[in-house]
């Protein structure tokens, strides 16, 4: 290929010239404009339309809960969210041992029907002990083999006790289900009497603050639900929603499970 002259370069450069000003000039004008659009007065209209925060006193309320302090125990403060629960559990299951044992033709229970309230109380505490000290099965926590041995769980309630609460733990009375035809038909017809008063309870006791965020929460369940959802990391479990406060770290303000029809999430973001 010939070489280019020195004359076609110069021509060729003067035809260039002018589109590299036009180009430079394009970015000016650019940039002109974005520092209008930076630096401009803020006007009125631009000022977002901010709601004042009217609520009451963010915290627990002291008119529902005059004997609440900050000497109060763990225990007094769980247990004016859970009474009305535990009364209902040992209602239904109580109940529920008594149908079982009508429907029965021979053969009794080893353990007598009258579950107390204390031994429900002392039924759940193992449960959440049990979190922290997990075992292959059950019964390992009653093990007398050296390896398995801890007198804690023995001592607190007796096996067959703690197997029979569990066999006849209920929250419903099954002789008056929901009709599943019923357009208005409840998944959680089971549950729904205990996250109803909970609910309340959150409402009635405690007052949360202004920073309030919707959070999904996984709670792993390998049981048969219908609306349960698969998890990668965690195999199976089922969707909740939970309401929390930031400011406070109060990690449930309002508790719904996420059943499989689309108004449950619909009511409880209304009920937030």
């Amino acid at each position: 290929m010939d070489e280019e002259s020195d004359e076609e370069l110069e021509d060729r450069d003067k035809v260039l010239e002018p589109c590299v000003q036009s180009s430079s000039s394009t970015e000016d004008e650019d940039d002109a404009e974005e520092t209008e659009v930076a630096f401009r007065a803020t006007r009125a209209r631009d000022l977002s339309n901010f709601l004042n925060f009217t609520g009451p006193p963010n915290g627990i309320n002291r008119s529902a809960a005059p004997a609440i302090n900050a000497e109060s125990s763990p225990f007094s403060i769980f247990i004016l969210f859970f009474r009305q629960v535990f009364q209902i559990i040992l209602s239904e299951s109580k109940c529920y041992f008594h149908q079982y044992m009508s429907s029965r033709t021979t053969g009794t229970s080893a353990h007598p029907s009258d579950i107390t309230i204390e031994e429900m109380y002392t039924f759940f505490g193992l449960l959440i002990q049990m979190g922290h000290d997990q075992r292959h099965s059950l019964k390992d926590y009653w093990s007398r083999e050296e390896q398995y041995c801890t007198p804690f769980y023995s001592n607190v309630m007796a096996r067959d006790c703690f197997f029979h609460i569990l066999h006849f733990l209920h929250f419903e009375n099954n002789d008056n289900p929901p009709n599943h035809v019923d357009p208005d038909y409840d998944i959680l017809w089971k549950i729904r009497k205990i996250f109803d008063i909970l609910n309340n309870k959150f409402c009635e006791l405690y007052n949360p603050t202004e920073q309030l965020a919707v959070d999904e929460v996984i709670v792993l369940y390998k049981g048969r639900v219908v609306f349960q959802h698969y998890i990668p990391a965690h195999s199976t479990g089922s969707e909740a929603f939970t309401a929390l406060d930031f400011q406070r770290k109060t990690t449930a303000v309002s508790y719904v499970f996420a059943a499989e029809a689309n108004k449950e999430h619909v009511v409880f973001l209304q009920e937030v």
